[in-house]
């Protein structure tokens, strides 16, 4: 059965004329988009890619027609989407979850008025890192609107879901703003299922016959009036004299209040339909004369913080003269679970104890399974049976938990008279309770959301021949059912019922359905009460096109099924004492009721199965190798990596430092002709160093391995591949053999030492006593894997272990020396030889530095090209400022290469700022020839050394920087210039004060203020201020 159909088991709509009836709430939120837009960019949420938009999707691949793209979220999203208005008048449709509503406002605030107006559809979504849950979360999505100046428009209920789509377009293409908000429950409104009616009357935004510019207000009017509706920016609920009024914003929790409110004195509920721009005198007039007491229900925008609400209704009062009134607040968080007994009891902690009208109009139910379940569709089938019976309406809703008991799926869904208003949020006093997995009763207290008198259903794997369910110990010790469950279900006095599979059995007649048709006859014999031919019936109706069997089939097996494998437990006789002492000690009292939603979909159980390590022979190799065809062997340049690779030759080598410098520098030059690689200015090349062969044949020997065995293993990228390789080139080209190994790999030595002092020791590093030593030998003392063998010489993982436990060779990149249009067939690198000396004397090196600097000329390596964020502005007019320091130049040496092939071929250029630092001018002035010539030759605008060892007293690069300020000023506020800084992390923080100094007198000049940090950011954003720092 597909995912599907297991959270909405009547599909998704095929045209937008179809979406009434049973269909997610969202469907409704994108017929109104999909209707009135000219053309929608859908951000893609981790969790599903089609939460938001799936409607949009099949309309758009069914008929075309809407200009639809769907895109990643990331940083400068929202620019295609500018882009594509550039210079039209449109209204575009954005779909996106609201956490990556930062992304889109940092994009949209550069943005001037273009003509086209944005309907952003923003499902109010995150991820909350302290509880790993899905979370609906306002108070993001609500400041970035306000950074933006947008008008928000919230649905109260889903029942409105369409209305405030369509306000929020009016919003979006005649008011004063570049767009409008459209801010809703993005979990419940797309993983429910309800009923919704049919369109009377169709919305046309030529209807308004009003112009850009119109205020929140008149749109509001204009829209109500056409449409003869009464959508105000706040909605009133409850007693018309009510004493005390609650205040809050959002779907889900506003639809709760008002529910529960209903019919109640003494209270009244406020709920905010447009809380940006936020109407005050609007605000003033919706609260009671009678009230003495608001109470605020908001969301805290972090640890420790008021909610939105707090602010600005305190101000609204205190302007309004209406200061007699107190003011209170109920913050809650982002993960909070809503629910009718969530609400019951944040009343009840302000003086109200109210229980909800509605209780005895609907019916609720939960089923509880694993995610992995074959029954796991049940719930969608009753849902789908519950639709056809006349007179009632249901409501569904579905969560996985990946994390609790391995994987959890509920569904919840209630069903109440046609014309009483479900709310869509978290059942927390069922009807029925059927509990597929006895397992979950230990995570999640299941008998805390069934009401007094309701029933549970509970299916037992294990065998219930001539056990006594009456008796509470059975229960415990052969079920495993915990005491606090029992508890509940005594004081609640609850009805157990039990489902024996084992009596049951899978009856092959039935075509592996047994248990989902028992299932449903069960929920239908104690929900409906039906008789055999009624649940016939409504299994045939759930069942569609998939059941061939015939109606006698099913009665016969569930009279069956009801005689042997079906129990009622009138009552749980008393538990005995110790059960007593062990149920009392609250360790299984602080159960959660609701599960965590963590995804949209159950844990993967299946993994493909790949091939595994193996020893080959060369002879087998050979085999392979001369008849390709007939084995599939392909020859390629290092498949375990992931990058496109290239081999290059090294053309020239040489060290620009002194020999008797301590710091080795060299210039490093390769020939890539013929090779297909190219590159673009601030681009780094990957080195895929290789380790020492004669060390690496030291160690194979120590260790026992023969170099020349071929080892045979599965391709990192595509695992149902095999790479070969002898034990030489893995030892040489693969693994870090010589680096620091991580606590991981002592821990893996510890099942192979043979000594018991050594496996001692092993554990005792890994454990938490032995952490400061294991810090010693990492950080102190630079054991390599080598050395770590040699200290524990009984520790002899085998050569299929080895590869796992010791880590790979990593790439590493540095940045390019060289423009490829001065120098089309070459590539240039400046490094310095990373050393040090050890505790033990031992003169240690960075492990590709050192490979690089002992290349002779000749020798082929392999290479890889990572783009960088080190560009060139898009003007060659516009200056350059660049500051390094050490080999932090050598980009800048393309950058300078390219700006002489500019003015080579007749282009204007700007200037061109140079500034770096180094220890000594004598040994460090690293291309200083080089740089002296393009100076000469009216390339280099200025340069500024700054050797802080040369003199007394030390001068460093921001020295240099500030001599010339007042230039630089110019250059990058008026010419709108960019700032590169390359090298160590160190100077970030003077260089950016600096940059601060020049924005601050250029803001000075004119007179204005200026937010220094945004300033930065802005720059860092727009690409002016590039770091490129390690």
């Amino acid at each position: 059965m597909s995912l599907e159909f297991i959270g909405n088991p009547f599909d998704l709509p095929n045209e937008v004329d179809e979406v009434k009836g049973y269909v997610r709430p969202l469907a409704v939120v994108n017929a109104a988009i999909e209707e009135h837009v000219d053309a929608v960019f859908s951000y893609k949420s981790p969790l599903d890619p089609d939460l938001l938009d799936a409607e949009l999707k099949r309309w758009n691949e069914r008929n075309g027609g809407l200009s639809f793209q769907e895109l990643d979220i990331r940083s400068g999203m929202g620019l295609v989407a500018l882009g594509f208005c550039s210079g039209e008048e449109q209204l575009v449709g954005i779909v996106t979850p609201g956490y990556a509503m930062n992304y889109l406002a940092r994009s949209f605030e550069k943005e001037t008025d273009s003509g086209s107006r944005y309907l952003l559809s923003v499902g109010a979504l995150d991820f909350d890192d302290d509880t790993s849950t899905l979370v609906c979360d306002y108070a993001k999505p609500l400041e970035a609107a306000a950074r933006l100046g947008l008008p928000v428009v919230t649905p109260l209920s889903w029942k409105e879901l369409r209305e405030t789509t369509l306000l929020t377009a009016a919003l979006a293409q005649f008011g004063k703003a570049q767009g409008a908000v459209h801010l809703y429950d993005a979990l419940n409104y797309s993983r429910s299922v309800v009923k919704v009616p049919e369109v009377e009357k169709r919305f046309k935004l030529a209807d308004f016959n009003m112009s850009k510019g119109s205020s929140v207000g008149d749109i509001v009017a204009r829209f109500n009036q056409l449409y003869g509706l009464d959508l105000g920016s706040f909605q009133y609920f409850g007693d018309k004299d009510a004493e005390t009024v609650f205040v809050l914003n959002g779907s889900v929790e506003g639809d709760l209040f008002a529910s529960i409110l209903q019919g109640q004195k003494r209270v009244g509920l406020i709920a905010v339909r447009i809380p940006s721009p936020f109407d005050i005198p609007g605000f003033v007039k919706t609260i009671p004369e009678s009230a003495a007491n608001i109470v605020l229900v908001g969301q805290s925008g972090g640890p420790n913080t008021s909610s939105w609400l707090k602010s600005t209704i305190s101000a609204a009062l205190f302007y309004s003269n209406k200061r007699n009134i107190r003011v209170s607040e109920y913050i809650f968080h982002a993960n909070f679970v809503w629910s009718p007994s969530a609400v019951i009891q944040i009343l009840h902690e302000f003086g109200f104890s109210l229980k909800p009208a509605s209780y005895a109009e609907s019916k609720d139910y939960i089923y509880w399974s694993s995610d992995h379940s074959p029954e796991i569709d049940v719930p969608a089938r009753l849902v789908h049976a519950i639709s056809l019976i006349d007179g009632v309406e249901v409501t569904m809703r579905t969560k996985f938990d990946n994390f609790t008991n391995a994987g959890i799926f509920q569904a919840q869904f209630s069903v109440a008279p046609v014309g009483v208003h479900q709310v869509v949020s978290n059942i927390d006093s069922s009807h029925i309770a059927f509990v597929e997995d006895i397992d979950i009763l230990r995570f999640i207290d299941i008998a805390g959301t069934v009401r007094e008198d309701g029933t549970i259903i509970l299916v037992s794997r294990k065998s219930l021949k001539d056990v006594d369910l009456q008796d509470h110990d059975t229960l415990v010790d052969y079920l495993n059912i915990p005491t606090t469950f029992l508890d509940t279900v005594g004081s609640k006095r609850i009805k157990l019922v039990f489902l024996d599979t084992d009596a049951i059995g899978e009856r092959e007649d039935t075509k592996h359905k047994t248990l989902s048709f028992v299932y449903q006859a069960v929920f239908w014999h104690f929900a409906y009460d039906y008789d055999m031919q009624s649940t016939v019936r409504a299994i045939w109706s759930s069942a569609g096109a998939d059941i061939e069997l015939l109606a006698v089939v099913i009665a016969d097996l569930i009279t069956d099924s009801f005689k042997n494998g079906l129990i009622e437990v009138p009552v749980v006789h008393k538990k005995s004492k110790g059960d007593a002492e062990a149920s009392s000690n609250g360790t299984d009292s602080q159960l959660p009721i609701f599960i965590a939603d963590t995804a949209a979909a159950p844990n993967p159980r299946t993994q493909d199965e790949y091939p595994e390590f193996e020893l080959d022979t060369a002879q087998t190799i050979a085999k392979k190798i001369t008849f390709k065809e007939a084995y599939g062997a392909t020859s390629e340049i290092r498949p375990d990596l992931s990058m496109k690779n290239f081999i290059v030759k090294v053309k020239e080598n040489r060290r620009v430092t002194p020999t008797d410098y301590e710091r080795y520098i060299f210039h490093i030059e390769f020939d890539i002709s013929g090779t297909g690689l190219t590159y673009e200015i601030g681009d780094a090349l990957g080195i895929h160093a290789r380790n020492n062969e004669e060390s690496v044949r030291s160690f194979l020997q120590s260790y026992g391995l023969n170099e020349d065995d071929v080892v045979v293993l599965p391709s990192k990228n595509q695992a149902n591949y095999l790479e070969s390789r002898t034990v030489l080139q893995v030892f040489v080209e693969n693994l870090d053999i010589f680096g620091k190994p991580a606590k991981r790999f002592y821990e893996g030595l510890v099942d192979f030492a043979n000594d018991e002092g050594e496996r001692l020791k092993l554990q005792h590093l890994v454990s938490p006593a032995g952490a400061s030593e294991l810090k010693r030998f990492q950080d102190e003392e630079f054991y390599t894997y080598v050395d770590v063998f040699e200290l524990f010489p009984s520790a002899r993982p085998p050569l299929d272990r080895l590869v796992e436990l010791i880590a790979p060779l990593k790439r590493r990149e540095y940045s390019i020396a060289s423009s490829q249009r001065v120098h089309p067939n070459e590539l240039h690198l400046l490094i310095v030889v990373v050393d040090w000396v050890d505790r033990r004397g031992r003169k240690r090196y960075g492990h590709t530095s050192k490979y690089l600097s002992q290349l002779k000329v000749g020798t082929e390596l392999v290479v890889s090209v990572k783009p960088s964020v080190m560009k060139l502005p898009s003007s060659p007019l516009q200056p350059i400022i660049m500051s390094g320091l050490g080999t932090g130049l050598a980009p800048f040496k393309a950058l300078v290469e390219e700006k002489a092939w500019q003015k080579s071929q007749g282009q204007d250029i700007g200037e061109v700022y140079l500034f770096m630092g180094s220890r000594h001018k004598r040994e460090e002035y690293l291309y200083g020839e080089l740089w002296e010539a393009y100076k000469d030759a009216g390339i280099i605008t200025h340069i500024g050394a700054a050797f802080s060892r040369d003199q007394p007293h030390k001068i460093y690069i921001q020295d240099r920087i500030r001599e010339v300020l007042q230039d630089l000023s110019t250059a990058m506020t008026i010419k709108e210039g960019t700032f590169y800084l390359c090298g160590p992390t160190w100077p970030v923080p003077d260089i950016t004060q600096v940059l601060k100094d020049i924005i601050a007198a250029d803001a000075a000049s004119k007179n204005v203020d200026v937010d220094l940090d945004a300033a930065i950011e802005e720059l860092k954003e727009t690409s002016r201020y590039i770091l490129e720092v390690y």
